[in-house]
């Protein structure tokens, strides 16, 4: 989970704890002069709230937080886990399964908005590096920058960009134009996608269909990517082989620099 991806977590628990009660507070001298069911309903917008900002998980604490509020709180007998009343009764429950309803809703709005977000950030990145090749940026300063997008794009530790005569890397898969990396690899799922093996991935980099290099992609702890993620870094690469391909007497000297 990213640093990001955390707070908003955090700060969305702490809004399903603090929300509910506030509201429940606002809403006690109004208990005796308001129908439960729209006390009820105005106790939803903290668990929108939460789940907006935190995910499905503080959404789904918040229903259960409002719902226990709204039955200590603003029904008969008051300040008690007791209802005597059977309508109190179901609109609880109500209450209840409409606000994980609500909160659930509210998560998925918000992990569309984010995947969204994400795909523009991937274009960004494609646009940039091709910007810098059409521009014609130094060519070392291109390979470097796709290193740098590619670390980023992918949570790695390292991203390297190596040229022939390759050491033997017997062991360490390629990461092929589809996406894929070999079937010897087990698959582990991270939170942030399937994890890379230990030792990494190559990524080939092409000129006018020819390999002129490589990236060798070290992978940090506990961290993945997604299909998506790596046909992003697959199209970064191609960058790179652009800009190999339009200094045709670059030398490894260069490239290695």
């Amino acid at each position: 989970m990213d640093t990001e991806r955390r707070v908003d977590v955090t700060l969305g628990f702490g809004l399903a704890g603090l929300l509910p009660l506030a509201a429940a507070a606002l809403l006690v001298p109004f208990r005796e002069s308001t129908a439960a069911a729209n006390l009820a309903l105005a106790l939803v917008l903290p668990v929108v709230a939460a789940a907006a900002v935190g995910g499905r998980m503080p959404g789904m604490v918040a229903a259960v937080v409002t719902a226990v509020t709204y039955d200590f709180f603003l029904t008969r007998p008051y300040l008690s886990m007791r209802i005597t009343s059977r309508d109190d009764i179901e609109t609880t429950a109500l209450l209840f399964i409409v606000g994980a309803a609500v909160g659930t809703i509210a998560a998925r709005g918000r992990h569309s908005r984010r995947a969204v977000e994400h795909g523009r950030s991937e274009l960004h990145r494609i646009a940039h590096l091709a910007e810098m090749v059409a521009s014609g940026a130094e060519l070392v300063d291109v390979l470097r920058e796709t290193e740098r997008e590619i670390t980023e794009l992918l949570r790695l530790e390292q991203c390297r960009f190596e040229t022939p005569p390759f050491s033997v890397d017997t062991d360490r898969p390629r990461l092929e134009r589809n996406g894929s990396y070999g079937t010897a690899h087990t698959h582990r799922l991270t939170r942030t996608g399937f994890a890379f093996p230990a030792n990494g991935l190559t990524l080939e980099v092409l000129a006018h269909g020819r390999p002129v290099g490589r990236f060798v992609l070290v992978p940090a702890p506990e961290t993945g990517s997604t299909l998506e993620e790596r046909v992003v870094a697959i199209a970064l690469a191609d960058q790179a082989g652009a800009a190999i391909a339009s200094q045709p007497n670059t030398n490894e000297r260069v490239l290695d620099a």
